[in-house]
């Protein structure tokens, strides 16, 4: 499966902020957008996610436009790991990841065992299981950026669009969470990230 944004124009109305985009990527794939913060990489994210409309141009997954491409379908097939946050309520670990089944359940239905035992494989694939029985609120900044990895998995996709995923981690965490996008792509996800750090786009293409 593969995402392209052809001739791309992403902005806010009237208002270009990023110009005549040509970008595209497949399982197995890593491409990093390098570039400072403000120039527009996160307003990119938002059009690709269907936040915002895009002025001019086209995204297409696998051919398809992603106007002719429902919502729920599209998110079955590429998540979403944004930095990490705060949620405003104290959900456990397992209760965040699961989050990532709601476009695979039917509408008003709940998660089941299923959808649990789907969001402890991914927890599992991460190697960060130890974290089955804490609160999201009280974990480190690192661990939480892993669970929303994980939570993305949760979802089975093909594709992972992850904006700034090494953002205000310490140095060690940067490291891990890097480690964890080649072991995903290598698993045969297809990476879109952004970062504005050359070591860590030369970090996650070179073996």
């Amino acid at each position: 499966m593969e995402l392209n944004i052809k001739n791309g124009v992403c902005g806010y109305k009237k208002t270009v902020i990023i110009d005549n985009i040509n970008i595209g990527f497949g399982q197995g794939e890593i491409v990093g957008i390098l570039g400072p913060n403000g120039v527009g990489k996160t307003t990119m994210f938002k059009s690709i996610l269907g936040l915002l409309p895009l002025i001019g141009g086209e995204i297409t997954l696998d051919n398809v436009n992603k106007n002719d491409i429902s919502v729920k379908e599209f998110s079955r097939n590429v998540g979403y790991v944004p930095q990490s946050n705060n949620p405003p309520f104290p959900f456990t670990v397992p209760d965040v990841v699961v989050m990532g089944r709601v476009s695979r359940l039917k509408r008003f239905e709940r998660p089941g065992i299923k959808d649990y035992l789907i969001a402890y494989k991914a927890l599992d694939t991460l190697s960060v299981s130890y974290l089955r029985n804490k609160i999201f609120t009280e974990i480190s900044g690192g661990e939480r950026q892993m669970v929303l990895i994980a939570r993305a998995l949760a979802q089975s996709p093909k594709l992972l669009v992850m904006d700034e995923p090494t953002a205000n981690l310490d140095l060690g965490n940067q490291i891990r969470v890097l480690s964890t996008i080649k072991k995903l792509s290598k698993m045969g996800l297809g990476v879109l990230m952004t970062t504005h750090s050359p070591d860590h786009a030369f970090f996650v293409v070179i073996e």
